[in-house]
């Protein structure tokens, strides 16, 4: 008797031991079917919105805004900074005012660094350091202002020029000075472009030296840290290029330095020091150049008979991760908040991601002034002239 239920009792277990593993069995290959919608779904919102191309829009809001025909507007912060000679505005973006600030400048220009901008009167004697809630501070300059550059916390580089003599000075975002020195053009060259790093630690300076019928650049780092201490002027590093001129460099990282020549992109890193670690060579001429801090992309002139542009992206490390021909005159390309690149002129756009894919492209009846992405890669707010439109690309 005692066996039968002994009997009884192996099997009983044996069988709830096996729905067990029928139940477990069954919860792995539903859950393993789950999973598989799960990423097939992703994948087709990926490959929907990455590859899928618009040619129009829907216009979900159109608000009338007045504006002076010398206005222009720049991408700040999480909205739109609009600035003219008398003044600027930074606007939300559902075009709610944050603040202003008035000025009487001949030749505007800004420069940004993510939650600073650096409003100078170039030719002139006048900048504005200022944030997202508002001014933080402003300088006269004794000598007119040639070129500036902002750092992530508010410090800037001020370049002046004045009877042939420059000069560079630092200042932090309230507009104390924090440096000051006079460069000899006879040593150096005469300087054409600089950069600071976004910690505001470091500072580059591109100079062009003529060497009888030829010209060269020399590129010379600063170093204001304590490192730079230990060294004559702060400078950590010269090189110069024979036959190469260089009008513009920035810092796109902290430890990243690019430098875009006639003929080749030169690439600097170091978190002291900056050192040359890239060299890449540009056969054709370069029309434009656009960055962010992950990427840099060049604009050169195409040989192709149906597409008379060339685009080509770069990461960090200086790879082509992109590359793409195109018919459209411009006047403006730049990097999107969202990573996409946007090539416009007066009255055509086109929106291109870093997949190689014009995601949109249209011919407008107004005037358009800037683009500004809102989200989910489809919807978007035209700046044009006299109006805001929100859009949903379709």
């Amino acid at each position: 008797m005692q066996e039968n239920t002994d009997r009884e009792a192996e099997q009983l277990k044996n069988e709830i031991h096996a729905r067990i593993h029928r139940h477990r069995r069954w919860v792995f290959v539903r859950t393993l079917l789950l999973i598989v919608l799960i990423l097939g779904a992703l994948y087709f919102l990926y490959h929907t919105f990455t590859y899928r191309e618009y040619r129009d829009f829907v216009e979900k809001s159109v608000e009338d805004r007045s504006d002076t025909p010398a206005t222009k507007f720049v991408h700040f912060s999480d909205g739109i900074l609009k600035y003219s000679n008398d003044g600027a505005f930074f606007t939300s973006s559902e075009n709610e005012l944050v603040w202003n600030q008035t000025f009487e400048m001949e030749n505007p220009i800004v420069d940004i660094r993510d939650g600073y901008v650096a409003i100078g009167d170039v030719g002139g004697t006048e900048l504005y350091l200022i944030d997202k809630e508002g001014n933080r501070g402003h300088l006269s300059t004794t000598i007119p202002i040639y070129a500036f550059s902002i750092a992530s916390q508010g410090t800037t580089a001020v370049l002046l020029s004045g009877d042939n003599e420059y000069y560079l000075r630092i200042y932090d975002a309230d507009a104390k000075e924090l440096a000051s020195g006079e460069l000899f053009v006879r040593n150096s060259g005469y300087p054409v472009s600089l950069s600071i790093s976004p910690g505001g630690k470091k500072l580059a300076l591109a100079s062009i030296v003529p060497t009888g019928r030829e010209v060269s650049t020399t590129l010379t780092f600063y170093n204001f840290g304590s490192v730079g201490q230990n060294e004559e002027d702060n400078i950590v590093g010269t090189y110069q290029y024979e036959r190469l001129v260089v009008p513009e460099i920035s810092f796109l990282t902290e430890e990243l330095l690019a430098a875009f020549g006639d003929d080749r992109v030169l690439l600097f890193t170091g978190a002291q020091k900056p050192t040359p670690s890239e060299e890449i060579p540009v056969e054709e001429e370069i029309r434009s150049v656009f960055y962010e801090k992950n990427h840099f992309g060049l604009i050169v002139n195409s040989n192709d008979e149906e597409n008379s542009r060339h685009m080509a992206v770069y990461d960090r490390r200086g790879r082509l991760v992109m590359e793409k021909n195109f018919t459209m005159d411009y006047d403006t390309v730049e990097f999107l908040p969202n990573g996409e690149i946007l090539v416009r002129n007066d009255y055509e756009c086109a929106l291109f991601n870093l997949q190689g894919v014009e995601r949109f492209r249209y011919t407008f009846d107004e005037k358009l002034l800037a683009v500004l992405p809102e989200q989910l890669g489809i919807y978007y707010t035209f700046l044009m002239e006299g109006s805001t439109k929100k859009v949903r690309l379709k």
